[in-house]
C-alpha cells in the first residue's frame, strides 16, 4: 500500500493478495482437533484512488477471487454533491458456492451497474445475465436469466426479467413509483 500526501490531493495505491479456505466441521480425533479444508480460493485486489478537498476519485478498483472478477471505477464530487460510478462483475457460482453451507449452485453470472446523479437523487442502472444457472434447492432445469432495471429514489423500472430453460420461459417487467 502506498499513500502519498503533499497537501492535496492524497493519492492511495493498494495491491494485496489473499487466499481463502472453508473448513469442514471440526472433528475430535486422537486427542486433538483437526480441520480439513473443503475449498480454497486465491485472489488479488487493487485500488488506485485520489482524494482532494473537493473530490474522491477511484481510478480503478479490481478484485479477483478464483475465476471471479469485479472491477469498479467512480468519483464523488463533494462540492457539487454528485456521483458517478460503474462496476462489472463476472462470477463463477459453483466456485463461490463452495463457501456456502449447502454449496449447491452452478453456472455463471455477469453484472454491469452504473450509478450516477446527485447525492440526494442517485440513479442505478443494472444489467445481470446468468448462464446455466442451477441449484439443488430450486427444482428447475438449468437455465439462463437476464435482468435489466433502473432505480432511483422514487422509482424502480424493471425493463425485463427473463428466465429461459428447457422447462419453459418467463418474462416479467414493471414499474414502481412512490
Amino acid at each position: 500500500a502506498t499513500i502519498s500526501r503533499s497537501a492535496w490531493p492524497i493519492r492511495i495505491g493498494l495491491v494485496c493478495t489473499a487466499a481463502l479456505a472453508t473448513m469442514s466441521p471440526v472433528t475430535y480425533c486422537m486427542s486433538r482437533f483437526q480441520c480439513m479444508a473443503r475449498a480454497s480460493l486465491s485472489g488479488r485486489a487493487r485500488l488506485d484512488a485520489d482524494i482532494s478537498e473537493t473530490d474522491l476519485k477511484a481510478g480503478k478498483a479490481e478484485l479477483q477471487l478464483g475465476r471471479s472478477t469485479l472491477t469498479a471505477a467512480g468519483s464523488a464530487g463533494l462540492v457539487r454533491k454528485e456521483l458517478k460510478a460503474s462496476s462489472e462483475a463476472k462470477v463463477d457460482l459453483a466456485e463461490i458456492a463452495s463457501f456456502l453451507p449447502t454449496g449447491e449452485l452452478a453456472g455463471s453470472a455477469e453484472l454491469k451497474a452504473n450509478l450516477s446523479g446527485s447525492f440526494a437523487d442517485p440513479t442505478l442502472d443494472l444489467e445481470l445475465q446468468g448462464h446455466d444457472l442451477a441449484s439443488a434447492a430450486v427444482r428447475l432445469q438449468p437455465g439462463n436469466l437476464k435482468v435489466k432495471a433502473k432505480a432511483g429514489a422514487t422509482r424502480v423500472q424493471l425493463a425485463g426479467l427473463d428466465w429461459e430453460s428447457p422447462e419453459g420461459t418467463l418474462h416479467v417487467d414493471g414499474d414502481w413509483r412512490k
